[in-house]
């Protein structure tokens, strides 16, 4: 996928919060990833029997679209830093993500977001970050334009240094969860 396929993705996500849920609404492979609290990178790193990459798509300062804003409390127009990875197990594209990153969060801790390279977002997330179970949404997403092969977004807020970040994850493998 490209990142403007990529993009697409955010654009047609329908969020609903995870906790409106029906049971049984997923199953349970399918459940276990979009609802695991601990570090995905972690996750997928065992999946993938240690053959885990990051691909850094962009990183750039820009305007958050208007769920993102809506999510964190913020005004538009409003500045974030915003980063699209690609996370891939064994040479194979699994995960992409869109982390948001409010002006003020990241000018708090620049230091330390300004020098991820290609780490993941949630190697510094998952030793100082607050997860906000409560607060995290799934979307369902067509990975083909017009086909049936679906799969699942989850978005969560992390609380980071007295600062909130936006983390949206599309697991682009379907066979995922098999």
């Amino acid at each position: 996928m490209t990142v403007s396929d990529y993009r697409s993705l955010i654009q047609a996500a329908k969020w609903r919060a995870a906790k409106s849920m029906t049971t049984g609404a997923l199953s349970d492979s399918w459940s276990d990833w979009l609802m695991h609290q601990g570090s995905l990178t972690r996750k997928l790193t065992d999946y993938a029997e240690g053959q885990f990459t990051l691909k850094v798509l962009s990183e750039e300062w820009s305007t958050p679209n208007r769920y993102e804003a809506n999510k964190l409390g913020l005004d538009l127009p409003a500045w974030a830093m915003i980063r699209e990875v690609e996370l891939s197990c064994k040479g194979t594209p699994t995960v992409y993500a869109r982390s948001v990153i409010p002006q003020n969060v990241y000018q708090e801790n620049k230091n330390t977001l300004a020098t991820m390279g290609s780490k993941p977002l949630g190697h510094f997330l998952s030793r100082s970050a607050l997860l906000q179970p409560s607060m995290r949404d799934i979307c369902e997403i067509s990975l083909v334009s017009g086909s049936m092969e679906s799969s699942y977004g989850r978005a969560t807020l992390y609380n980071y240094n007295a600062g909130t970040i936006l983390v949206q994850e599309f697991f682009i493998d379907p066979g995922l969860a098999t």
